[in-house]
């Protein structure tokens, strides 16, 4: 039998019917999936929490979305700047913090790259 690797996907938070709800690409779980993975949603809201992630992944998949917060990397905001989400900016800079110290393959699509740089 073939082994089904575990890949990551953090989760944005997204309002709804007046609900929020956790949220991830669906092309980036088919594209798991496709390839022979088994995709897991990881929440954002607790920063904390990463590890215990990260322990349960064989591989991170960070996807685009929101632009990362200046405040992550040393800058001020400038007017341009898009919607930001500080849970999600947290979680996914810690959780490439401890990819990296455990030695699990990460892949940043557009703002994925974003967090692997700050």
């Amino acid at each position: 039998m073939d082994k089904k690797y575990t890949i990551g996907i953090p989760a944005e938070i997204r309002l709804i019917k007046d609900l929020e709800r956790n949220s991830v690409n669906n092309n980036e779980v088919a594209g798991i999936i496709q390839h022979g993975g088994v995709p897991i949603m990881i929440p954002t809201r607790n920063p904390e929490l990463m590890a215990r992630y990260v322990d349960l992944i064989d591989g991170l998949l960070l996807p685009g979305g929101p632009d990362v917060a200046p405040r992550f990397y040393g800058e001020e905001p400038v007017p341009e700047l898009g919607d930001v989400d500080a849970f999600l900016d947290a979680s996914g800079i810690e959780l490439v913090k401890l990819a990296v110290a455990k030695r699990k393959p990460i892949f940043g699509i557009c703002r994925g790259t974003q967090v692997i740089n700050v």
